[in-house]
Order: C-alpha cells, then structure tokens, then sequence
C-alpha cells in the first residue's frame, strides 16, 4: 500500500483515500476481501456514488473473473439492469456473456420489475 500525501499528483486520488469521499470503499492497508462459495455485494449505496462505480465495477469484475476457471459456477444479478445503463458494467457484462459458458459460468438476472 502506497500512503498518499495531499501533493499536487495525488489529489486525483484524493476522493479514494480515508479521508476522500470514497475512502469506506477503497482506502486499507491490504485487500482484506476474499470470495467464498457463496459471495454476495450490495451495490445500492455504489448506485448513488457515481465518482466511485467504475473504479468500484472494475475491481469486482477483475476479482469474480479470476474466480471463473471451469469449476460450475452461478452468477446471479439481481436488479442488474440498473446498471445496465452504465457504459463499463454494460461493456463488460457483454463481453462475459460471450465468454462465460466456455468457463462453465451460468449468468442468471433476477428482477422483481
């Protein structure tokens, strides 16, 4: 981990150290997040910080697709079309659902609309 000073080259990341906006989400001292079987990731408060989706979608994508290596595999979505609408989770769900079923990925989308 790289500690961050408020020099003028850091403070495009400012917003993701402890003491930026996104801090919660993206400032610790080590990735403490490891998948189980079972692994589920709330994203309506992620909805509501538009700074923070991509850098935050990106991150999940990178470590659920490490996680895909031909073991049988489920991944639900629920409610994912309101993510739909943003360029990087729509571009990459695509190119998933392309890719997914020759890694013995299941893609399933749930909604209650």
């Amino acid at each position: 981990m790289i500690a961050l000073t408020a020099s003028r080259s850091s403070r495009p990341l400012k917003p993701f150290t402890i003491d930026g906006a996104h801090g919660g989400l993206f400032d610790a001292e080590s990735d403490s997040l490891e998948l189980t079987d079972a692994q589920g990731f709330e994203m309506e408060s992620l909805i509501r910080r538009e700074a923070a989706i991509a850098p935050a979608l990106s991150y999940l994508f990178d470590l659920l697709e490490d996680r895909f290596n031909g073991r049988p595999t489920m991944l639900i979505l629920d409610e994912a079309w309101v993510f739909l609408g943003h360029p990087l989770f729509a571009e990459r769900l695509r190119d998933w659902l392309k890719t997914l079923r020759k890694k013995n990925v299941s893609v399933v989308f749930a909604t209650q609309s």
